[in-house]
């Protein structure tokens, strides 16, 4: 229910530490003169206790007498909500603005993640097109509900990533505030939104992200009054708990964590991005993730900032496979219409296609249907004569582009039901497909005959995934065995059977799928956390499995 109050009301006595102050909310499009302007967008936990007033006091307890707030806050509002009233929109080319500070409720379950992050997607070029810099004010669970604190924060973090906005990690305050001994209550007698002391823990750590003011140069006080200074400085090393463990920028400036190996890493903490294909830019190492979900490319450099590559206008569907071509400065990609992927206005039109892509700019130089129908062209490889190979699991065929042709060939073989990564040989004449349900095989490129790989026995390997040559061996992803693996498949001399194979990584860690990877140098570095455990055919989630996990890439040494 909105409140529909013309003054300010106290639930409590307005001093004490429980008091849950409610002010009206703002409807109307602020303006505000001058430049060092922070717009708040909510709901009611931005306008209880009056949260921008509250930053708008800290600042000039610290003698920041220029900074001004405004906000636009409702009731039960989340940011789709302020997106269809336009009153947000006005406000934005009303006034000169530096931070829009963007908050609903907690999102902390799987379909509120998505709706944060395509939301915050949303809002992100409206801010920036205004001049100002978006901030994701965390919120907290519940009192009742404290078990989802990880699920909230990861969201906001999510959010922030996928803009390369600030984070501000309030509701991980409230959880430092709540671990401290003795712990520090910051809800109201609601048991969801924030006493004043709450309100306080969140003010803080906005003003550190937006200000830079560290909460332990604040004076001991909450504005207006309330609590003794001890009291006040146990509330501000909570705040710095938050803060230090959550960097502030974790889409841009963040040193990518370790995860448990020390040759694995967080590449992106957004949870919903559903990574696929991977290339890399064998002249610097910048890697390209393909994401399923957001129908575009990460483009991560050596240094980790990172960027997307084609951007939310370009109407493709889910972009699966990536390979680099550094003699046509592309991207080649092969995009499926998948329900896993975002929905956009213009989806009527998505099928399977191969695209070359202009390199670094990210245009669209071509895109060539693939076949009709639906498709699950998935891997991709380059030849040295400049062909382009694909492979379509649904559809069981192989495609070729041969240079400056026009036109796809198809490749269809009785030997194939499910063809999967393709690897192509120094020479050029050769090919190994992986079928998933039936092993590899050997392609002969000149007369397009397949052969399968075996051997003396007449076994193979099925349950492969990426595949790619090194050194006269094939680097295979064996996601068909519990645990994944990365293995090393030795060959003949000719190149035609199989003489014995080795593990060169099983983790048992994994908290999803490995699919492809990319020679780089004397390792091998892979996609470790796909999400397709986590989602059936029809796009719907499991419920049955744990959280989403983030986009993670492995690296392993490989034999000389």
């Amino acid at each position: 229910m909105r409140p529909a109050l013309m003054l300010p009301i106290a639930l409590c006595a307005p001093l004490a530490a429980g008091c849950l102050e409610l002010l009206e909310p703002q409807r109307d499009p602020p303006r505000l003169p001058g430049t060092r302007n922070i717009l708040f967008v909510g709901n009611s936990h931005t306008y209880t206790n009056d949260l921008p007033r509250m930053v708008r006091d800290l600042a000039r307890s610290m003698g920041d007498t220029g900074l001004r707030v405004a906000s636009v806050a409702e009731a039960n509002y989340a940011l789709s909500d302020h997106y269809a009233t336009g009153v947000v929109h006005e406000a934005l080319a009303g006034s000169a603005w530096r931070w829009v500070v963007l908050q609903q409720g907690t999102s902390a379950l799987p379909e509120s993640q998505v709706h944060l992050q395509t939301w915050a997607r949303a809002w992100a070029p409206h801010i920036r097109t205004a001049g100002a810099e978006p901030v994701f004010y965390q919120i907290w669970p519940s009192s009742g509900r404290r078990f989802d604190a990880a699920a909230a924060l990861l969201s906001y973090a999510t959010a922030a990533t996928v803009t390369e906005g600030i984070l501000a990690p309030a509701g991980d305050a409230f959880t430092a505030a709540l671990a401290a001994t003795p712990p520090l209550d910051p809800y109201s007698s609601d048991g969801l939104h924030a006493n004043r002391e709450g309100t306080y823990l969140a003010a803080v750590v906005l003003i550190e992200r937006m200000l830079g003011i560290p909460p332990e140069s604040l004076p001991p006080r909450i504005p207006g009054g309330g609590s003794d200074s001890v009291r006040v400085r146990r509330l501000q090393a909570a705040a710095r708990v938050a803060l230090d463990r959550t960097p502030a920028r974790p889409g841009i400036d963040a040193e990518l964590p370790l995860a448990q190996s020390p040759d694995a890493r967080v590449i992106d903490s957004d949870t919903l991005f559903f990574a696929e294909g991977l290339a890399a830019d064998p002249r610097d190492g910048t890697l390209l993730i393909t994401s399923l979900r957001h129908r575009d490319v990460l483009v991560v450099s050596p240094t980790g900032s990172r960027r997307w590559l084609l951007g939310a206008d370009a109407n493709v569907g889910a972009v699966m496979g990536a390979v680099f071509d550094s003699a046509r400065a592309a991207v080649w990609l092969t995009t499926a219409r998948l329900p896993h992927m975002a929905p956009r206005a213009a989806d009527e039109g998505v099928v399977a296609e191969l695209l070359e892509v202009s390199y670094p700019d990210g245009a669209l130089r071509r895109r060539l249907r693939l076949g009709a129908g639906d498709g699950m062209p998935g891997e991709i490889a380059l030849a040295p004569d400049g062909s382009v190979l694909v492979s379509d699991g649904l559809r069981g065929v192989l495609y070729r582009l041969r240079r400056n042709a026009a036109e796809l060939e198809t490749v269809r073989s009785a030997l194939l039901r499910s063809p999967q990564g393709i690897a192509v040989t120094a020479t050029g004449d050769v090919a190994y497909v992986a079928d998933w349900s039936r092993g590899l095989f050997r392609w002969d490129l000149a007369t397009d005959s397949l052969a399968p790989l075996t051997a003396a026995d007449g076994r193979t390997l099925r349950g492969v995934d990426g595949l790619r040559v090194h050194a006269g061996a094939l680097i295979a992803i064996h996601n068909g065995s519990t645990p994944n693996r990365v293995m090393r498949v030795r060959l003949d001399a000719a190149g035609r059977a199989l003489t014995g194979a080795d593990v060169l990584d099983a983790p048992s860690d994994l908290e999803g799928e490995m699919t492809v990877g990319v020679v780089l140098g004397d390792r091998f570095v892979y996609v470790a956390s796909s999400a397709w455990p986590f989602w059936t055919e029809t796009g719907e989630r499991r419920a049955h499995e744990r959280a989403l996990p983030p986009v993670v890439l492995r690296s392993v040494p490989l034999p000389q």
